[in-house]
């Protein structure tokens, strides 16, 4: 299995996005292939052999339902509707953030722990992965070769030096990270990561219902659609979580708990 991992916005004071996201996508390896080849005959019956990237700064965005932008809101809705809706064993899970008002500045000595919004992402992917018996790789979007580095050191020292990463026993150790621009499952993530973010948005700045958030929320229902609520089967007896703690696939996270260590 890989978790096809992207975010929408950055939790820190001065980004312009009211709230963010960390959102993965969970794809067997049996169903890799079907996915890719979706993807590719949706974009290609809409652009033909044009290459193009379906990123959600470009796509979820009012002028996407313009007449003349009709293309990209097609490609949008197929490659949720037609694409990750209709492959089976595809799972979302995402954690929601409010635009924190100050920032915890991380010292030498814990530069490279796991920020807790990833670490509680992880989490939900290691329970479905181990209630479906699976080992799951993680599978980032490249940023640049210091960012991915830290992100690398970040998660093994999670898996090999904390307490709750020692009981994952459905994370494989090593993270992967693809260009967003060869890859498509990278672009799904993208994609429902925006759809995610710029839905809570809607709720937190009390928008009304014009054309553009209709959309919006029209595209939420299946993205939602995809995510899974459970119990802490994987790691029960972990200090703080409870046998009936459920675990919402997407969870908005407490703002002073974004930096907690």
């Amino acid at each position: 299995m890989f978790a096809f991992i992207d975010e929408s916005g950055h939790p820190v004071p001065n980004d312009s996005c009211v709230n963010s996201t960390l959102t993965a996508i969970c794809i067997d390896s049996e169903r890799l292939k079907e996915v890719i080849i979706k993807m590719y005959k949706v974009r290609t019956s809409i652009y033909g052999e044009k290459d193009v990237e379906l990123k959600a700064k470009e796509f979820i965005v009012p002028k996407t339902l313009e007449e003349k932008f009709v293309n990209n809101k097609h490609y949008v809705e197929r490659s949720i509707k037609e694409v990750l809706c209709a492959t089976a064993d595809i799972k979302l899970f995402a954690i929601v953030m409010d635009r924190p008002q100050n920032v915890c500045q991380k010292s030498d000595s814990n530069k490279y722990i796991l920020p807790n919004y990833y670490r509680l992402l992880l989490q939900r992917i290691n329970n479905y992965a181990f209630i479906r018996n699976k080992k799951c790789t993680l599978v980032f979007d490249t940023k640049n070769q210091g960012n991915d580095l830290k992100i690398s050191k970040q998660v093994k020292n999670y898996l090999f030096k904390s307490g709750e990463g020692r009981l994952y026993q459905s994370i494989t150790e090593t993270p992967f990270f693809v260009d967003s621009k060869v890859e498509e499952c990278i672009q799904l993530a993208d994609i429902c990561a925006g759809v995610i973010r710029k839905d809570f948005e809607i709720f937190a700045l009390k928008q009304g219902m014009d054309e553009f958030n209709s959309w919006v929320k029209s595209l939420y229902a299946y993205v939602s659609s995809l995510t899974q609520n459970f119990t802490n089967v994987a790691f029960q007896n972990i200090a703080g979580i409870s046998s009936d703690n459920i675990l919402y696939g997407i969870y908005k996270i407490k703002q002073e708990d974004i930096y907690k260590l």
